[in-house]
């Protein structure tokens, strides 16, 4: 079993939508309205094709205490490698997602630990696409429900900033050997 742990590395790899489809790259990721969209883009994602995904968390923290009560569901884009985000109208909202999404929703977590979220479904449905091979980005979608008002820290938030956890085994390394036994016939 093999853990890869991925930052965003730069501003384009998280941003934010809000109602009219406007794209901000490079600020916390606001979302205090049902309307808004999230982006986060894992990139260089180097898990080979055939992979097992053992499991895969999300983590992040609200930037303030007046903006952390989480109500979202996450989705993973549906494609083989994302692109970086860009501030192209609806750039978020836009994109094909999943079928496999998780929700989360709570009120007051605070700005001073991490949270956590489970995202070991949609990673598994990104990886295992026929097109999928070790080094391709992938991208999570936040859609916000009624009553979020989350702001997320995010690259340009300077530190505390989101990350997500992957364990998977590689094909081949390990698990049982199958073994053959071939007979010979005699004629």
């Amino acid at each position: 079993m093999t853990t890869l742990t991925i930052n965003p590395s730069a501003s384009s790899h998280d941003a934010w939508e809000n109602n009219l489809g406007a794209v901000t790259l490079t600020d916390e990721i606001r979302l205090t309205a049902a309307t808004a969209w999230g982006g986060l883009l894992l990139p260089n994602v180097t898990i080979p094709a055939g992979s097992t995904i053992n499991g895969a968390t999300w983590f992040y923290e609200a930037s303030a205490t007046t903006h952390d009560d989480p109500a979202f569901t996450l989705y993973a884009q549906a494609i083989d490698s994302a692109a970086a985000f860009t501030t192209t109208t609806s750039d978020i909202s836009s994109r094909s997602r999943t079928t496999a999404n998780v929700s989360d929703s709570a009120t007051g977590i605070g700005n001073t630990a991490y949270r956590s979220l489970t995202i070991t479904t949609l990673i598994a449905e990104v990886a295992g696409r026929g097109g999928w091979v070790s080094g391709n980005n992938m991208a999570l979608i936040i859609d916000a429900t009624t009553g979020i008002d989350l702001w997320i820290r995010s690259y340009d938030s300077g530190g505390h900033v989101w990350y997500v956890e992957i364990d998977y085994t590689a094909p081949g390394s390990g698990g049982p050997v199958k073994m053959h036994h071939y007979s010979m016939m005699s004629q």
